[in-house]
């Protein structure tokens, strides 16, 4: 059963519940948690996540879990930490009037609050809670079943910090010897010096290696020191520790695995003059951001003068470019450098390894996660998803979808920017009988005619150049990046045209159309290139303005969600992640249903008849008495009110 000390039905004319017309505004979050927060949550939804009943052994008896719930709810959508959110139930009458505590009791403590989110999280409760609204919105009509759905993306800064190749290696290194070594405290360092691995008992590793980081012999041996190290450590491990020891501990195992990683991702060897040229990434983590993740478009793509589209990303691309060309003085033997370029996925905090590098431009660029969003025509958030930064925007609209599925919505009309628009996602769309609004990724402009100035028949599989040349003369080529797509076959290739090299070398067009020394153009044609040519042609229709301009919605969803620090993740981890981003659209939908229901006498009335309550009102009449006898006999209630 659940504690008495905090059951609502408890009637006080003094207690501080009597105030909450007078000090929670209509219509805010906090009077829509006073006034519902009890019947959307229920106790049967905590069984087997929290203890109900005192164990015995003394101590604090066991808080209402409704209370703790309440309470995350509002440090959420106020943004505020563990202490802060105890001291302003401590402190703020607001929130003791939505708790449901006299004005002397503290509430819930800080330890307490965090053990309640771990097991909530770890349970899904507050998935199944966000559903549960959702329902109701479903059942109130405020959003309908089957309609029209906005999605967007937004960066969400992770909470690993990002670090150069240098201090990575450092810290996976840190974090092996820490799961190895430690047995008791921070015992582990003095045992980490005794096998002489002082210099990474600390987190700044360069910041302890004195030499002048413009020399580059110096950089050079202490790299290959640092590499040494690593693999000396991991030899001793496997050495020491059998492989069911490992699988015993598991953190040790991940350290390992991640440390192998990093290793792999960043080094290779090198014999001789073989390490001239190559990039040291001495710690500007200019050079470290440019991650291939986001690959170009290959929806469009465009292949001049018969050269071979490449997923490698060159040394010029990446920044990587060694300042010096002199060889290496000790340049015999084998030896490490760091490896020209950037490894696909890499890895950039050791202390949050599934965090990646974003890119909004060129230029522009953020280290953590991607929050998605699928929001209704009325401003409400749907469904949301997280994902690596380095992820694109279709791969997380085909798992909303599914979700959306999941959650009975009938999808017949999705709406985004470009990054919607690409054609494998326009064809799972169409096959689900959805249509999809978005723009078509725009082809960079060159020096060269782009593929709009050729003409492509895709019944007659031909391509007429903008001089006349007909062309029929295509083969098979293969699509790297569709294969790392969702439903991905291994197979997926695109048509690749070329022109006739007896046209393009005495053609009048040629400075304009092709620079290669192949002496012929060459196009690629798109498996999906109708649907691209048809959504092309539907963008320039008055329809497509009109649904372009509902974009706006998810615009200002995306900007309530992420104001007051929402874009800072508070924890490690994709799981914590998407934890903290759909708690944190729970509490915006809240809000936002709040707003209508003050705005709306019946729609308020239609949700209080499909929650089946009535709200504690009935003692308005005596606001009057009330305010002047605790301005009188109440001193903490001032204070209270006051903040302090």
């Amino acid at each position: 059963m659940p504690p008495r000390r905090y059951e609502p039905t408890t009637l006080n004319l003094f207690g501080v519940n009597q105030l909450a017309p007078q000090v929670l505004e209509v219509g805010s979050f906090l009077w829509f948690l006073y006034q519902f927060g009890r019947q959307l949550v229920r106790y049967e939804d905590f069984e087997g996540v929290w203890e109900f009943e005192d164990s015995g052994q003394g101590g604090r008896p066991p808080t209402d879990p409704i209370v703790l719930t309440l309470m995350y709810l509002m440090q959420r959508h106020e943004r505020v930490g563990d202490a802060e959110a105890e001291r302003r139930a401590r402190t703020d009458l607001r929130w003791k009037v939505v708790l449901g505590l006299d004005v002397e009791e503290p509430g819930p403590g800080e330890a307490t609050l965090r053990r309640f989110r771990k097991r909530a999280r770890t349970s899904g409760f507050l998935l199944t809670l966000h559903r549960r609204v959702l329902h109701l919105l479903f059942g109130i009509g405020e959003i309908e079943r089957d309609g029209v759905v906005i999605q967007d993306s937004t960066p969400l800064i992770g909470w690993g910090s990002a670090r150069d190749t240098w201090n990575l290696i450092a810290d996976a290194i840190r974090q092996v010897l820490q799961g190895w070594l430690s047995r008791q405290g921070k015992v582990w360092k003095s045992r980490a010096r005794k096998r002489g691995y002082e210099r990474y008992t600390e987190r700044n590793f360069k910041g302890q290696v004195t030499i002048d980081w413009s020399d580059r012999s110096a950089r050079d041996q202490v790299l290959q020191e640092l590499v040494s190290d690593a693999r000396r450590l991991l030899e001793e491990v496997n050495q020491e520790l059998t492989p069911e020891e490992l699988c015993e501990r598991p953190e040790l195992k991940a350290a390992l695995e991640l440390l192998e990683l990093i290793l792999s991702q960043n080094i290779e060897e090198c014999v001789g003059s073989e390490q001239e040229g190559h990039g040291d990434r001495d710690g500007e983590l200019a050079e470290e951001i440019q991650d291939p993740a986001p690959q170009p478009s290959s929806d469009v793509p465009l292949l001049e003068g018969g050269k071979k589209e490449t997923q490698t990303t060159s040394a010029t691309q990446t920044g990587c470019v060694d300042e010096s060309d002199e060889p290496d003085e000790d340049g015999n033997g084998t030896r490490v450098r760091i490896k020209k370029g950037v490894a696909r996925d890499r890895i950039v905090s050791a202390t949050d390894p599934e965090q990646r590098y974003g890119h909004k431009s060129q230029s522009r660029y953020w280290t953590g996660y991607k929050g998605h969003v699928s929001v209704s025509e009325t401003g409400y958030v749907l469904t949301t998803e997280t994902t690596p930064a380095n992820r694109s925007d279709g791969q997380a609209s085909l798992g909303m979808l599914k979700k959306l599925i999941l959650l009975g919505f009938t999808l017949k009309v999705l709406i985004g920017d470009c990054a919607y628009g690409v054609g494998w996602l326009r064809a799972l769309a169409t096959k689900m009988g959805i249509v999809v609004w978005a723009d078509i990724p725009r082809t960079p402009q060159g020096k060269y005619f782009p593929k709009q100035a050729f003409a492509v028949d895709l019944e007659a599989l031909t391509v007429t150049c903008p001089a006349g040349v007909v062309s029929s003369d295509w083969r098979w080529v293969s699509d790297n990046a569709a294969r790392s797509r969702p439903g991905a076959t291994g197979d997926e290739c695109f048509q690749l045209f070329r022109m006739p090299k007896e046209s393009c070398s005495t053609c009048y067009l040629r400075s304009k159309c092709t620079g290669s020394k192949m002496g012929y153009r060459t196009v690629s044609v798109h498996p999906h290139e109708a649907l691209l040519k048809e959504a092309k042609a539907r963008a320039k229709t008055p329809e497509a303005r009109h649904m372009k301009a509902k974009r706006q919605v998810v615009e200002r969803v995306i900007g309530h969600l992420t104001k007051n620090g929402g874009r800072q993740i508070c924890s490690r981890g994709l799981g914590a992640a998407c934890a903290q981003w759909e708690e944190q659209a729970l509490t915006y939908n809240l809000s936002h249903l709040a707003s209508r229901l003050a705005q709306d006498p019946q729609l308020l009335a239609r949700f209080r008849e499909v929650l089946g309550t009535q709200g504690p009102w009935a003692l308005l009449i005596f606001l009057p008495l009330l305010r002047c006898l605790v301005g009188r006999t109440q001193p903490a209630v001032q204070r209270a009110l006051a903040g302090e």
